[in-house]
């Protein structure tokens, strides 16, 4: 299920494009109820699902392009929301024009206002103006997606290793073979950072060469070698996911080497990190860092608390729960966007636990 999360009251509407007065109009109405909540570090969520659209329950992945249009990769589809309505893309047999599966895991609009489309089976490319889809020979489920400066697209895929795209003549480069390659961030120094199931890679596009960064017993290290995902924050540091290790920030110097980590984890302080095993990381217009877990719910860590050691850092933990409408639907985190305006959206599944009682 797709769950907004409403915390900007200003929207630029000298930003808005043409095709966007219904997205506005649904997102005043919502930001007005939500407001006094907000000032007490309560938030409001607005629920979308099956009951106004959606062909599913289920959301992987939420992006939304130059147009202001929302897109939504689902386990049964790909949608595309306009504050009011939905348009669903599916697979057809014997169409190659069509998205290769119906489950679609990782979405990316690119530099230049074109979609990709990552599937359980495949990569696909949507043309945004004309509407025109391409689908390209990976045959691997698609976990994460990126573009460098150069223009390149980055692909990392479950088991099958990392591929570099030219978009220009089809190019393809195969790395990493085997490897899970949960996630791919080139940070503000231009540095290509690939988080996999088995370390953390400052990786160096121009010799496929790489130095890999591991949990290891007695040092300074990833608290856990399953990496899930990696943000920056303003000031250069990495944040980075973990199965099971809890939030990790790396301190990086000039020369692109982490010099130091440091881990928050969940303890049994009423204010920390809400799961140990983080999915999904993401920075909002403000620097607060959005925390999504598996299990557990949503967590924020405001931009001031960044700055404190574990110990004395507050994490704000937001759950589901039966006894309250306007809390998650489910504590089953799987998607977190910051659209234009400001506003945060969740994608979450009822199907990987129960609402809490």
């Amino acid at each position: 299920m797709v769950q907004a999360i409403f915390f900007k009251i200003h929207i630029n509407l000298h930003k808005a494009k043409t095709n966007m007065p219904r997205i506005i109009k649904l997102l005043f109405v919502l930001l007005f109820c939500s407001c006094a909540a907000l000032a007490q570090n309560e938030l409001y969520f607005s629920h979308l699902g099956t009951e106004n659209g959606l062909t599913i329950d289920k959301s992987n992945t939420i992006t939304q392009d130059q147009n202001g249009f929302m897109w939504i990769g689902t386990l049964n589809g790909l949608t595309r929301f306009d504050g009011y309505d939905y348009v669903t893309y599916h697979p057809h047999f014997h169409d190659s024009t069509s998205i290769s599966n119906r489950e679609i895991t990782k979405l990316m609009v690119d530099k230049a206002g074109n979609l990709w489309i990552g599937t359980a089976s495949g990569l696909n490319f949507m043309n945004l103006e004309t509407g025109a889809l391409k689908r390209y020979k990976i045959r691997s489920r698609i976990l994460s997606l990126a573009e460098d400066h150069d223009g390149f697209i980055w692909i990392g895929t479950w088991n099958d290793g990392l591929y570099k795209l030219n978009p220009e003549n089809d190019e393809m480069n195969h790395y990493l073979a085997n490897e899970v390659v949960s996630d791919i961030y080139e940070d503000s120094r231009r540095i290509l950072w690939i988080a996999t199931y088995n370390g953390l890679l400052h990786f160096y596009p121009e010799s496929g060469e790489y130095k890999r960064y591991i949990t290891e017993a007695g040092k300074n290290s990833l608290s856990n070698s399953t990496t899930t995902q990696i943000v920056e924050s303003r000031d250069g540091n990495l944040w980075i996911g973990t199965w099971g290790g809890g939030l990790n920030k790396a301190e990086v110097n000039n020369d692109g080497e982490i010099i130091r980590f440091t881990a928050y984890r969940e303890t049994a302080k009423a204010n920390s990190l809400g799961d140990d095993v983080v999915f999904k990381l993401c920075y909002d217009q403000f620097d607060n860092l959005w925390i999504g877990s598996w299990n557990e719910g949503l967590s924020l860590l405001k931009y001031d608390q960044q700055q404190l050691p574990p110990a004395e850092a507050g994490f704000w933990n937001y759950q589901a729960s039966v006894n309250n409408p306007g809390s998650l639907s489910s504590n089953a985190v799987s998607a977190i966007f910051v659209d234009k305006s400001g506003l945060l959206w969740v994608g979450s599944s009822k199907n990987r636990q129960s609402l809490d009682n």
